[in-house]
């Protein structure tokens, strides 16, 4: 398993570089929803192909979501607000972190013992693609407000 966690670590330090390339030439909102929507493939993966060698391609596809993810988000939680709130918003963004963390180690058992392991990856899956499909529609009317300027 921890051969697993370090391919998509691995694969999250070029990764880091190409999607920063990305989030400049796309936008910070439509890579931030090709992110959100790997996450949910990944989520998605761990319960269609949870063995040999699927999972090798979901713990890639994961190092791309994290990478999509954490190279675009703090840049655009910056550039929303004004130079003397950005340490005002990078606080929002990393306590955010925290406070997934922190619900997700105290009620993340309980919630699986409960619904059940599967049930609850699905559902991460499905809050995760709704999130993606948010940020893509909010990205088009952005483009289209900057277009009929």
């Amino acid at each position: 398993m921890s051969r697993l966690w370090a391919l998509a670590s691995l694969s999250e330090f070029p990764l880091m570089v190409v999607a920063g390339h990305f989030s400049d030439r796309l936008g910070r909102l439509p890579m931030l929803s090709l992110g959100f929507l790997a996450w949910a493939l990944v989520f998605l993966g761990y319960v269609v192909l949870p063995g040999m060698p699927g999972i090798l391609a979901v713990q890639l596809l994961r190092g791309f979501a994290y990478s999509a993810f954490t190279a675009t988000a703090m840049t655009y939680a910056a550039e929303v607000r004004v130079r003397a709130q950005r340490g005002h918003a990078s606080g929002l963004y990393n306590s955010a972190g925290g406070v997934g963390a922190i619900l997700g180690a105290s009620l993340g058992g309980a919630l699986a013992q409960f619904a059940g392991f599967r049930l609850m990856i699905l559902s991460q899956a499905a809050l995760i693609f709704a999130g993606a499909v948010y940020l893509a529609i909010v990205a088009l009317r952005h483009r289209k407000s900057i277009w009929l300027q």
